[in-house]
């Protein structure tokens, strides 16, 4: 069928006359004929092309160079190069490598497309690549499943799971190969259902992770090991099924609620949307705060610095584990510390007679030392028995009792600690997330600062204080501002 709005290309070839040839009587002769006369001209051009190309343009190349297996198409042993790239410590470059030589090897190498996926798997792990050298692992076991490196392969990708933070989805790949149920149908167990909407396992996991990550943003710019160490502590105490529960019911609450406001149209209430318009100001601001804190790049010799200029902020003050004990007069607290001659006295004594409830079952011990300063468990603030306490000696009682509120209180000091400085290795965390959080209020005061000048602020103090005509001039910086949080 022709179409007259898109002809056809003139293909028709010239007469058998124009080329100067008898026409041949033979059916089907004159294709041939043509054949042999392009083969002819492709030749000749080929020929040309040779004798006009200068010498040292023509390349040959090795027959044995050509896909065999371990070297690339200019004869270059690419296995051998990887393992001096692997022996000289660039783990990096030697994965590069050895993946060009796994596209020279056919499907059916099995075993050396094995190793080398495994070789991979291990080459991109140390250079810090997890999510390639996961698929790699991976890629080994499906193509040979249950081999001999089985349990390198499992033990491998447990730790990449944990180094790129997957301590949640971790479990349904360990119930892969465990020989329990698989992990997709554990991952796929619905746990709840709200009409036709199902809310599964792994769904909870995610919301579970996200309620993490907002946790892990507050801590700034601490180092990668210690974060993914923060968050593994974290998800544990997600793992008890009764947390679980409540989540889930937080979460179903959430959507049929949701469900419900949406039927009545709230979503189009005049309140609902300036709420939105605010809580959408508020985010973009702070994710303009987020990328400037995300900036920050601590260092361990930084943290060490800033350990050493606050050491007293990294000092246990004195401390004393103490035995008390609360009677309802000051007779009856005498006639108590006269009865106590050892420890087990005052125990057994604390057990019959204390009105310290905290601690009346434990024979008086307290759950946490006593400190200078600090409140007493049960007993609240009370400087008169924490002094009474330190001028004690261990394992004596001490020599009068101390008014503490409608009660008197008797106390025996087991033992007396010293103040002590925590060294570096003790507190290291702690320093990380102390200087994290000074870095990102310097950050954020600097951001505040620039944005004040770039967008021409002047906020017009004297509307809200009385001050006198020479400090009268609008502020054009930012004098002290809260932090705004990020989520």
């Amino acid at each position: 069928m022709n179409d007259s709005n898109n002809p056809s290309p003139q293909l028709d070839l010239p007469s058998r006359q124009d080329w100067g040839l008898k026409p041949e009587k033979k059916a089907g002769s004159g294709l041939i004929v043509v054949c042999v006369i392009l083969l002819f001209s492709v030749i000749g051009l080929q020929t040309l092309q040779l004798i006009s190309s200068p010498k040292n343009t023509v390349t040959q190349v090795p027959p044995e160079s050509v896909n065999v297996g371990n070297e690339g198409l200019a004869g270059i042993k690419l296995y051998d190069l990887a393992t001096r790239l692997q022996r000289n410590n660039l783990p990096g470059a030697a994965a590069r490598v050895l993946e060009d030589h796994l596209n020279t090897l056919t499907k059916d190498e099995v075993d050396r497309r094995h190793k080398t996926l495994l070789t991979l798997g291990n080459l991109l792990f140390k250079a810090e690549r997890y999510e390639e050298s996961l698929v790699r692992y991976m890629q080994a076991e499906a193509l040979k499943p249950a081999s001999e490196n089985q349990k390198h392969i499992n033990r491998q990708v447990q730790l990449l799971m944990e180094k790129l933070g997957k301590f949640d989805e971790l479990k349904y790949e360990l119930s892969d190969r465990t020989g329990g149920p698989s992990g997709n149908e554990k991952a796929g167990e619905v746990l709840a259902r709200i009409g036709l909407e199902t809310i599964t396992a792994s769904e909870l996991d995610n919301l579970i992770s996200q309620r993490v990550n907002l946790q892990l943003a507050s801590l700034g710019g601490l180092p990668e090991e210690s974060r993914q160490a923060y968050k593994k502590q974290i998800l544990q105490g997600f793992q008890d099924p009764q947390r679980r529960l409540q989540i889930l019911q937080e979460l179903v609450a959430r959507r049929i609620l949701y469900r419900e406001g949406m039927e009545r149209n709230l979503d189009k209430s005049k309140e609902v949307i300036k709420q939105l318009e605010e809580l959408r100001e508020n985010l973009i601001a702070q994710e303009v705060v987020k990328a400037k804190v995300s900036q920050i790049q601590l260092s361990e010799n930084d943290i060490r610095l800033f350990y050493q200029a606050n050491p007293t902020r990294y000092a246990e003050p004195a401390s004393a584990d103490v035995r008390l004990a609360l009677l309802d007069s000051e007779e009856k607290a005498k006639t108590f510390l006269e009865s106590v001659k050892t420890e087990a006295d005052f125990s057994r004594l604390a057990k019959e007679q204390s009105l310290h409830l905290a601690s009346k079952e434990n024979g008086g011990a307290l759950p946490s030392p006593v400190q200078p300063g600090q409140a007493i468990p049960g007993v609240g603030p009370n400087d008169a028995l924490v002094q009474a306490i330190f001028q004690t000696q261990p394992q004596q009682k001490t020599a009068q009792p101390v008014p503490a509120g409608e009660h008197f209180a008797v106390t025996f000091v087991k033992a007396i600690h010293p103040p002590k400085q925590l060294s570096f290795e003790e507190v290291k965390d702690r320093v990380a997330s102390d200087y994290s959080r000074q870095k990102e209020m310097e950050a954020q005061q600097s951001l505040l600062q620039d944005l004040f000048k770039k967008h021409s602020v002047n906020i017009h103090t004297e509307a809200f204080i009385n001050t006198s005509k020479a400090e009268k001039e609008s502020t054009t910086a930012p004098q002290s501002t809260s932090p705004v949080k990020t989520p």
